[in-house]
């Protein structure tokens, strides 16, 4: 009887002709270089992001890229909570944090201002943040309202349950936005104001339902109408 021996991934590569292409093809975390229909020589911005596209402000404008097919190229840099700072980064940006886009030469950080550049730079995705501070800050309130309920420890019961109204009032809050369009999107169409979401809400669903038992989708018909028509974005699934 013969014993199979269980091959590596990169044992196995060359048995197979299919092949993805990280530069042109569907989104991919691996890809250093995104030119979807154009040339190298169209690249202005250079994205600097976690290792692992678990940051969810890196996700952000990872999708914004994705979605205006913008032409980038990726650098990738370790979180605080994983390791050491690369000394190159810290070179170019002293603080450390992430993410930071390159756009022609010049670096900007903070999530929300590197939208705004992106946008003066190549337009807008269906409204301009200027005109989403409503839903802007509405996922505010409800970030701020499941950290207190996930990541503070409650002193007793009826703080538990107090959190836990506190987070589901919110989140009827965002339900209401979600069902005053037809669609699966907080405007007629997918647009920033879905993307300033979508990181936050896919961790939310996780961590609740580990954590606490909670069913965001049960307790929200429009965040179960969002996830059942997911895009193919950077880091969104069903």
């Amino acid at each position: 009887m013969s014993v199979r021996q269980a091959l590596s991934w990169k044992q196995l590569g060359p048995m197979t002709k299919w092949a993805r292409d990280y530069e042109r093809g569907p989104t991919c975390a691996q890809s250093r270089l995104r030119l979807f229909d154009q040339q190298e020589s169209s690249v202005r911005v250079t994205l600097y992001r976690d290792n692992h596209a678990w940051c969810p402000y890196c996700q952000k404008v990872w999708m914004f890229l994705e979605e205006k097919r913008i032409p980038y190229a990726t650098a990738k840099v370790t979180m605080f909570c994983y390791g050491t700072k690369e000394p190159w980064y810290k070179q170019k940006v002293p603080s450390g944090m992430l993410p930071a886009l390159e756009l022609d030469g010049r670096m900007i950080t903070d999530s929300d201002k590197i939208l705004f550049e992106l946008e003066n730079a190549f337009g807008a995705l269906g409204e301009t943040m200027e005109n989403i501070t409503p839903h802007r800050r509405l996922e505010r309130k409800l970030f701020g309202a499941w950290c207190q309920w996930l990541c503070r420890p409650a002193r007793s019961a009826a703080e538990e349950s107090r959190n836990k109204v506190d987070f589901e009032a919110v989140l009827a809050e965002v339900d209401k936005k979600l069902q005053d369009t037809p669609g699966p999107y907080f405007l007629s169409d997918f647009s920033i104001a879905d993307m300033i979401f979508i990181p936050y809400v896919e961790r939310m669903l996780a961590s609740l339902y580990y954590y606490k038992g909670f069913n965001m989708k049960k307790a929200s018909p429009g965040i179960a109408r969002c996830a059942g028509n997911s895009r193919d974005l950077p880091g969104h699934s069903k």
